[in-house]
């Protein structure tokens, strides 16, 4: 009996310490809010149902944020009651007849910061700059705006983090990369009253490269991404680089409320971008499947890594956490191939084979190594043909005719990277670990004999040793990844 009263007492314990936790933190949010009756009463006087009830979103968001550590803020009152009264002035008619719902207005217009930056009235200040040119016709207003920021933006590598800069200190230094080219363009929007936000793309699947971001234009029903201080219209498309899309692991979507599926385990895969404030939007973009993966027999892990290949390196990407012996991956991308593993004192271990989903079946196919089915691999190309176009941006003055003329070629295997006479190329497989298998002067036949079957290989030359993609091969073809 005594173990059962054991177990009886740990269980009471447990949820009377959640009793008191939960009622702490209701507690402490109760304080919180009575400190700001300043705002709330505001409203409440003027019998503002709207300004009420954007007052209080923010004000539990600013809370929910203290409270995670994402931003430390005490923000003065009639500060928070200027940024919600302008934005009502702008919007509120249109909240009312329902052509912006209450949800996206308070995400994407009515919030007072975009990230990190310290606050100023950036709001007013772009009222006075930027006009609406039409009451009814957000994409109008959002080109015309995005054609006065084109003017005057260069696109540079930056120095700085644009989460860290406000509206002033972006236009007055309006250089930058992809994120600063985003989050410049939500000032001006949202100050208007257009809920506009970023999506990005924190890491890829099928080339190399840091993340990527762009903006979007949010509707009850649909979603369309344009690139702020570039693009003329919707046609943009993220992915693409001429004819050939470029996968992403993931595609996350920044919001103003803290979404708490996007935990702290995971924003520290990716440190520098806003994670914890963001919403996994990645089968707006691509196909995608959700998967369960059992945990091995005798496993103490609480939680498993997709690993994904990015720089030369394994790098992981995605990240769940045990629940019921299972981990549970929503929305992985297709045709990208992933390595289940764990991190061990920033080690890497994987106890799984690579995987991926096939875009037409839907199938999860494991590449299990068939080291007795012994196979000659002919290589008909060094990279793949997403890289070769990639490539043709690097190639100096290219431009009009000659540039399209030369995607095509590509796109057409005219001018692919190919194995070149007299070069030096060494082929590794896959097997827990890159398996050297052999070097080789390629002849005219480009082959690697008795190679095993059925997993990943990567070439390398002596001129770019470890920067390669890696390839399947099937049916005497290399599928690049």
């Amino acid at each position: 009996m005594k173990p059962v009263i054991t177990f009886f007492y740990i269980i009471i314990i447990f949820l009377f310490t959640f009793y008191i936790e939960s009622n702490i933190i209701s507690s402490n949010k109760d304080n919180f809010l009575i400190k700001n009756t300043t705002i709330l009463s505001y409203y409440l006087n003027k019998k503002d149902t709207l300004g009420y009830k954007s007052a209080q979103f923010l004000l539990e968001q600013i809370y929910l944020k203290n409270v995670i550590k994402l931003n430390s803020e005490n923000i003065d009152p009639y500060y928070l009651i200027n940024n919600i009264d302008l934005s009502l002035k702008i919007s509120r008619e249109k909240i009312l007849n329902k052509s912006i719902t209450f949800k996206n207005f308070c995400e994407y217009i009515l919030p007072h910061r975009i990230a990190h930056e310290t606050l100023i009235n950036w709001r007013s200040i772009c009222l006075n700059k930027y006009k609406i040119q039409s009451l009814d016709n957000d994409i109008l207003n959002i080109f015309n705006i995005n054609k006065s920021l084109k003017s005057r933006f260069k696109y540079s590598t930056p120095d700085y983090s644009a989460q860290n800069l406000n509206w002033v200190e972006l236009s007055n230094n309006f250089k930058g990369d992809c994120w600063t080219m985003a989050y410049a363009s939500l000032y001006p929007l949202r100050s208007i009253g257009i809920p506009v936000t970023i999506d990005y793309v924190p890491r890829w699947g099928n080339v190399d490269g840091g993340s990527h971001a762009w903006n979007v234009y949010i509707t009850d029903k649909i979603s369309l991404p344009f690139m702020g201080c570039e693009s003329d219209s919707f046609n943009f498309k993220p992915l693409k680089v001429y004819r050939e899309d470029r996968i992403p692991v993931k595609v996350y979507r920044l919001n103003y409320s803290s979404d708490s599926s996007n935990n702290i385990t995971t924003s520290l895969l990716y440190k520098s971008l806003p994670i914890q404030n963001s919403i996994d939007v990645t089968d707006l973009y691509v196909s995608t499947k959700d998967i369960v993966i059992k945990d091995k027999p005798k496993s103490t892990n609480h939680y498993l890594y997709l690993f994904t290949f990015n720089n030369g390196k394994w790098k992981p990407s995605i990240i769940s956490k045990k629940t019921n012996n299972k981990f549970f991956f929503d929305k992985l991308p297709t045709d990208v191939v992933f390595i289940p593993g764990i991190l061990k004192e920033d080690k890497s271990y994987y106890s799984y084979y690579p995987f991926y989903i096939d875009k037409k079946t839907k199938k999860l196919i494991t590449l299990k190594i068939e080291c007795n089915s012994l196979q000659n691999i002919k290589i008909n190309y060094t990279q793949s043909k997403i890289v070769d176009e990639q490539l043709v941006y690097s190639i100096p003055n290219i431009s009009g005719d000659t540039f399209f003329d030369t995607m095509d070629s590509v796109h057409a295997n005219l001018k692919r990277s190919k194995p070149k006479v007299n070069n030096v190329y060494s082929l590794y497989y896959w097997n827990k670990g890159w398996i050297f298998h052999s070097s080789s002067k390629l002849n005219n036949k480009h082959f690697f004999k008795n190679v095993p079957s059925n997993t990943l290989y990567k070439i390398e030359s002596d001129s770019s040793p470890g920067s390669h993609r890696f390839f399947t091969y099937a049916n005497g073809n290399q599928l690049w990844w």
